[in-house]
């Protein structure tokens, strides 16, 4: 962080720490660093709420933006938000792109939240970035605190106020990236011991949003997606840092019953290989018989024809070009740009009441790169990254005779990625016995 801002092209700003009370020796790191106009000061406080209210009181300029330890400003940030403060002299807050790490040395996506909405925010399909970007004290007034009574998500608190006062307008987003963070356990969205946590934090947020608003059928209505959502938005979490456990499961049936028949459950159920939806009831379900992760020994086998595949003019400068028994594919530069497609043929080839897995042999020379399955409403599935530091690799995914095609693409990273699919096939076996 501090290099980070030496390197500041914006020179005229205060650098204000507002510390906790830290003896790692971080305090005296900070003097020796000697920057101009740093003011460091220690107390010891409740949690964030209390340092970042403590911090923003002792403001001078008309525009603060907000960094922990771990995080950093690219070496034009502060120049941007003058930009955009002349720019947008009446907004509230004004956020860009962050770049999220998976360590100091690879980059794992380039996060961007999207323009404000403020509907998404509270079914928690929105979240802008509380550190990215600059926001006006003046604008703002007195709604510019965070609540300390939260263990967890004040932010979620903040941008609730902020949205029943301002719009797009005045909530801006910009195309730079401007921000830059290690996605690892020092970050609460990523520790799965914090979940239980934020979902009650999260719940008395919305608790206290609607009790304000009133308690009309079409406001019950609305806290209940919320509730739902905020469900939906911890299970999709979970299942990217370390798969299907007991807690995602307990989430998305959760949000089946404040949303029965949800699109977003009914997703989240497809990734599951513990779970189903009642026809009925809409309401999630625990299988009894559940998909092993891998084909088990017995299952029957055919093999994908990788000639088949192809890339469509559509996408860039991508090329799916067969190499003996492999299949060469080179993306375009383009972040998350498709770059080939290969039929699956599920179900035509097998019986319906089936489990079925697709492998994917895979050898990667450059770059990052996503495999997945397209299903037949034309959404991207199961997607797994793949990058050149795994070479080669089996890439292994449950899949459903909805899918129609193993899909290729570029990562997050930008740049052309080269891959090799040494092979593919799917295995299917039938259900033992009745599955709930």
């Amino acid at each position: 962080m501090i290099e980070a801002l030496r390197k500041q092209t914006y020179k005229n700003f205060e650098l204000l720490v507002q510390d906790g009370g830290s003896t790692d020796g971080s305090l005296e790191y900070l003097r020796a660093a000697d920057l101009p106009r740093m003011e460091i000061l220690t107390q010891t406080d409740t949690g964030h709420g209390q340092a970042y209210n403590r911090v923003w009181a002792r403001c001078r300029g008309p525009i603060c933006c907000m960094l922990a330890c771990d995080e950093y400003l690219e070496s034009n940030a502060l120049q941007l938000y003058v930009k955009w403060y002349k720019e947008h002299s009446g907004a509230a807050y004004c956020y860009g792109y962050s770049r999220l790490w998976k360590d100091e040395s690879e980059v794992h996506s380039i996060s961007r939240a999207g323009p404000f909405n403020f509907l998404k925010l509270l079914l928690s399909e929105y979240s802008p970035p509380a550190g990215a970007g600059f926001y006006n004290r003046k604008v703002i007034g007195s709604d510019f605190y965070y609540d300390e009574n939260l263990k967890t998500c004040p932010d979620f608190d903040f941008f609730i106020r902020l949205g029943l006062r301002f719009g797009p307008l005045q909530i801006v987003e910009k195309n730079d990236i401007v921000f830059n963070s290690i996605r690892n356990q020092s970050m609460t969205t990523f520790r799965p011991q914090s979940f239980d946590q934020i979902a009650q934090d999260k719940i008395f947020i919305i608790d206290r949003f609607f009790v304000s608003q009133g308690n009309s059928r079409f406001n019950q209505f609305l806290r209940s997606q919320a509730y739902a959502g905020m469900y939906c938005w911890l299970a999709s979490l979970l299942y990217e840092i370390v798969g299907e456990t007991e807690q995602f499961c307990k989430y998305v049936m959760e949000a089946g019953k404040h949303a029965p028949g949800s699109d977003r459950v009914a997703k989240l159920v497809a990734q599951s290989r513990s779970l189903a939806i009642d026809n009925a009831s809409g309401q999630v379900l625990t299988r009894r018989q559940v998909q092993p992760a891998h084909p088990p020994r017995g299952a029957a086998k055919l093999v994908l024809n990788l000639a088949e595949a192809h890339s469509d003019t559509s996408w860039g400068n991508a090329q799916a070009t067969p190499s003996g028994s492999r299949l060469r594919v080179v993306t375009d530069e383009a972040p998350w740009s498709y770059a080939a497609a290969l039929p699956l043929r599920v179900a035509s080839e097998f019986v319906h009441e089936a489990w079925y897995w697709l492998e994917v042999g895979v050898d990667v020379h450059a770059g990052q790169v996503g495999i997945g399955v397209l299903g037949s409403e034309h959404e991207l599935k199961w997607e797994r990254l793949v990058s050149a530091e795994d070479r080669r690799t089996r890439v292994v995914i449950v899949v459903t005779p909805a899918e129609v095609s193993l899909i290729v693409r570029n990562g997050s990273l930008g740049g052309p990625s080269v891959v090799d699919l040494l092979d593919a096939h799917i295995w299917a076996m039938e259900i033992p016995s009745s599955d709930y």
